[in-house]
């Protein structure tokens, strides 16, 4: 695994400081391959900052989490939670627009408010992406979060995709990017 580094000087008037990495860069170029053959499953762009945390189920239905190293807090748990999940599905009777509005019913349960959807095709799928936020309390301490959520038909192999990341707020412009990058990603056959 190789890192590629963009150096900054910063000059004020006549004193230079010290080149640091910046942080746009360093993350362009730091991903990891997560390849499941028995779930017929690859996720091409996992960012080096997430480890799996969790593993199960076969190529008709199964769970893949991810979760941050960094934990801004211990009540919070880590900074981010990416969760994939998937199920075999009869491409006859699935509807798209249906499922997506299941997803909202269901994250509006728990109070996560949609603010942002789009659909885009991804590697001749169709995703539709949505954005969400959420406040909540743990432990007597106050948390917002971003959700993130994306829903893909793999019609060669009849299954359903949902993503799902959550964000700590304050570190949401920092992973969606990568998070989204690791969303698209995804190859559903021929592993």
């Amino acid at each position: 695994m190789s890192f590629y580094f963009n150096f900054c000087v910063i000059t004020v008037g006549k004193k230079t400081y010290l080149p640091y990495p910046r942080i746009d860069s360093i993350m362009e170029h730091t991903y990891w391959v997560a390849k499941y053959p028995d779930q017929n499953i690859s996720i091409e762009k996992v960012p080096i900052y997430f480890q799996q945390t969790e593993l199960q189920g076969n190529s008709e239905a199964g769970t893949v989490k991810f979760a941050s190293h960094n934990a801004m807090e211990e009540i919070y748990g880590p900074n981010v939670i990416l969760e994939v999940y998937w199920e075999t599905t009869d491409r006859a009777i699935y509807h798209q627009g249906n499922r997506v509005q299941q997803s909202f019913d269901m994250y509006n349960a728990i109070e996560v408010n949609v603010t942002d959807k789009k659909t885009e095709w991804n590697r001749s799928h169709e995703g539709t992406y949505w954005f969400g936020t959420r406040s909540q309390i743990k432990q007597k301490h106050f948390y917002n979060s971003n959700h993130i959520h994306c829903i893909t038909l793999c019609e060669q192999t009849s299954r359903v995709f949902e993503m799902h990341a959550t964000i700590i707020s304050n570190m949401f412009t920092n992973y969606k990017d990568l998070v989204l990058a690791a969303m698209k990603s995804l190859l559903c056959h021929d592993v």
